[in-house]
């Protein structure tokens, strides 16, 4: 029969080997999970609390920086009386001056051109909005200062589309024959029309006689009229002047005016181009506004006719170069 081993008295049993290993109470921490915080956290956080901004403001006010130990009491923000009604003032202000700058910088743009005169000052007259037709106020305007010795109107001005009894009219320039005598049709051209009558005969002048002085005198109001025309009626590609004949005549010459053709009188100030009050035919000679006319709108003359188109519901203004004597 097999004796099972006996154990020594002096080895450890398990028992003993455990209890050796459980650490005594009072030297276990406190913790053993480590879930309480060594610290309390209440200690952490500051006695009083300081303003975060407090610091910047002072800076910003030019102030020495508040020590930490400062206790001093923080005072309140004065706010400037009437404050809100000066902030309301300065606002428009900043308004009526990017208003005025916007005004400034805007560039009038007819077509091609560029109008570098704001047209508030380009003349002292100019249409009124909500008036009415602005192409019926320049006739209106302009028609009656151009007299005869008599002091009765010289022509009866009408204008508006370039049309004849509501069939459109398309301007087709011939050029002179010298230069080659091509045919430039201003298609899809937005036109002003303006017809000069003298009550007469085919709408010849009843009153004085025809005289170079004359002429230049009708070619003065048509550059008038064309003037006010580029700058205050919108989108004018062209303007037509049908001028009055010789008594005993068909009507056969007309004026052509483009903005490139003008395009000085349409930088400057009218009276740059028309100074003064309109002449009479006596003044006409010593007026410092004839050279100006006389080299403006001589070359824009030319021998005019009307067609019928074969094909649409249209006519041809043809404007031929004059012929010479």
């Amino acid at each position: 029969m097999s004796e099972e081993p006996r154990q020594s008295l002096f080895e450890p049993t398990l028992e003993d080997t455990e209890a050796e290993l459980r650490p005594i109470a009072r030297e276990r921490p406190e913790d053993p999970a480590g879930t309480k915080p060594r610290h309390d956290p209440s200690a952490l956080l500051p006695e009083s609390h300081e303003p975060l901004l407090r610091q910047r403001a002072n800076a910003d006010a030019g102030l020495d920086p508040i020590d930490d130990d400062d206790d001093a009491p923080i005072p309140p923000t004065v706010v400037p009386p009437h404050s809100a009604r000066f902030q309301f003032v300065y606002g428009i202000l900043i308004g009526v001056a990017v208003a005025a700058l916007v005004a400034a910088a805007i560039v009038f743009t007819h077509g091609d051109r560029k109008q570098t005169v704001a047209l508030s000052t380009w003349s002292t007259w100019q249409p009124t909005r909500g008036s009415g037709d602005p192409i019926q106020q320049i006739v209106d305007h302009v028609a009656p200062e151009y007299r005869l010795p008599s002091g009765r109107q010289i022509v009866a001005v009408t204008g508006g589309p370039s049309q004849v009894q509501g069939v459109p009219l398309v301007v087709a320039l011939v050029s002179d024959p010298a230069k080659g005598g091509a045919m430039s049709i201003l298609e899809n051209k937005n036109v002003v029309l303006y017809r000069m009558c003298g009550l007469g005969n085919d709408c010849a002048i009843k009153d004085g006689k025809p005289s170079v002085e004359r002429g230049l005198y009708l070619r003065r109001e048509a550059l008038e009229l064309a003037l006010y025309t580029f700058n205050y009626v919108a989108k004018v590609d062209a303007v037509t002047v049908l001028m009055p004949p010789e008594m005993g005549k068909k009507p056969s010459v007309a004026l052509l005016f483009r903005p490139e053709d003008v395009q000085p009188s349409l930088q400057n100030p009218l009276v740059d181009t028309l100074p003064g009050p309109t002449p009479s035919l006596k003044t006409l000679k010593t007026s410092p506004s004839t050279p100006i006319v006389n080299s403006i709108t001589g070359p824009l003359q030319f021998d005019f006719s009307v067609t019928q188109d074969n094909t649409n519901a249209r006519g041809y203004l043809v404007l031929d170069t004059p012929k010479g004597p």
